[in-house]
């Protein structure tokens, strides 16, 4: 189950949170609609790079990693990608990284992220959830940010929720 925040006002004009719980075909469903709204909106502007294009980046990005689909994950890569795991590995460059997918991908069949929250502070996409993987050290709750450039993501970064030190190995 997906734990969805909506912000409503209330009879004086007040936002008031209302919580609802969907299941992981409600989310999925979730996450094309705020893909396609942000490309609506993406398509409207004529110039400039604002909240809904970065936001739409990241959320492509994302859908390639649970597609694990590793072309479109280039194709959305920067030639000089960063990924920085949770521990603070870093790995440097569009095709050390597509190999780095193809190893995670063959390995994990079934991870997936799932995000609850997203949002673009400073031209930084901040993404909260969780992932799921029937590896139970990657299966847990994480927040992603994303740094972009010309529509295509520069840097990946994942931070583990629950204080452990979660290994893919």
């Amino acid at each position: 189950m997906v734990c969805l925040h909506l912000w409503r006002t209330n009879e004086s004009g007040c936002p008031r949170r209302s919580d609802r719980r969907i299941g992981q075909l409600g989310a999925k469903i979730l996450v094309q609609t705020t893909i396609a709204i942000a490309e609506r909106r993406a398509l409207s502007r004529k110039e400039g790079t604002d909240a809904s294009e970065l936001m739409l980046a990241a959320l492509r990005f994302n859908d390639k990693i649970n597609q694990q689909d590793l072309e479109g994950l280039a194709q959305l890569m920067t030639d000089d990608h960063t990924f920085i795991d949770n521990a603070g590995e870093v790995t440097k460059g569009k095709d050390a990284m597509k190999e780095g997918w193809r190893g995670f991908f063959e390995k994990y069949p079934d991870y997936r992220n799932v995000f609850t929250s997203v949002i673009v502070r400073d031209s930084i996409i901040v993404m909260v959830g969780y992932s799921t993987c029937s590896h139970k050290p990657l299966d847990g709750p994480s927040i992603w940010t994303a740094k972009v450039r010309d529509g295509r993501i520069r840097e990946w970064r994942v931070y583990w929720l629950d204080g452990s030190e979660r290994t893919s190995r």
